[in-house]
């Protein structure tokens, strides 16, 4: 889904909420795999929007956002379950949507917060800020809002606020924006030279700086739905 607002983002968590709270009324649910509940009468567990059957080692039904990452739907995150995890809500995820800005892409950085996740994005109208309880959900929203890639970076707590500071002071106002000279990826190698991290910053067009830092940054890839 695609949000536009803190409120929308707020409705769509209070829906998954009630949701959550009438399966677990009416069934006997235990929590295993992933942290999500096992549903025994159809021996499959329950995400969401989809179910995940152990004993066939596949998804039982099709994502909604269709195959974004593909028609194999035997692979679990893109076959990097050992590094596309944050379990201590830490590191630094820049992603880029490759389509925006007339083909030249937009960049925005997704940083750790102890546990949750910032959301970061400098564009024409300022700074556009949400923060989301864990990674799994930040990166569903970054999939609906047309993120593609992503370049991860990883980093200690002080690393991530610095980030993050450096994202919350970077001309919110939007007054000093411009495309081709103090754009989004300008605002995201300043985090990430406050991080102390090592990328690439021989171009500020996102596209090719998310193609160049696939080199230097510790994981690449795509954005993926992270259940």
């Amino acid at each position: 889904p695609e949000f536009k607002t803190p409120k929308q983002l707020a409705e769509w968590r209070a829906e998954l909420a009630a949701k959550s709270d009438s399966k677990a009324s009416t069934t006997q649910d235990t929590a295993f795999y992933t942290g999500k509940p096992y549903l025994a009468s159809i021996s499959s567990y329950e995400f969401n929007y989809r179910n995940y059957s152990p004993e066939l080692a596949r998804w039982t039904s099709e994502d909604p956002s269709g195959f974004p990452d593909g028609s194999n739907n035997l692979t679990y995150v893109n076959n990097m379950a050992t590094i596309a995890v944050d379990v201590a809500g830490l590191n630094i995820w820049a992603i880029t949507n490759p389509n925006a800005a007339g083909g030249g892409g937009h960049t925005a950085v997704i940083i750790g917060d102890g546990g949750r996740f910032a959301y970061r994005s400098y564009g024409p109208n300022g700074l556009d800020a949400l923060n989301f309880n864990s990674l799994g959900e930040a990166m569903r929203y970054a999939n609906g809002a047309g993120y593609a890639d992503y370049n991860r970076w990883d980093t200690d707590a002080s690393q991530d606020t610095a980030a993050r500071q450096s994202m919350n002071n970077y001309d919110y106002t939007g007054s000093d924006y411009q495309v081709a000279t103090h754009n989004c990826q300008d605002a995201v190698s300043n985090a990430l030279s406050a991080a102390g991290v090592n990328y690439d910053h021989e171009t500020n067009v996102p596209n090719q700086w998310n193609t160049l830092n696939r080199l230097v940054s510790d994981a690449s890839g795509k954005v993926n739905i992270l259940e």
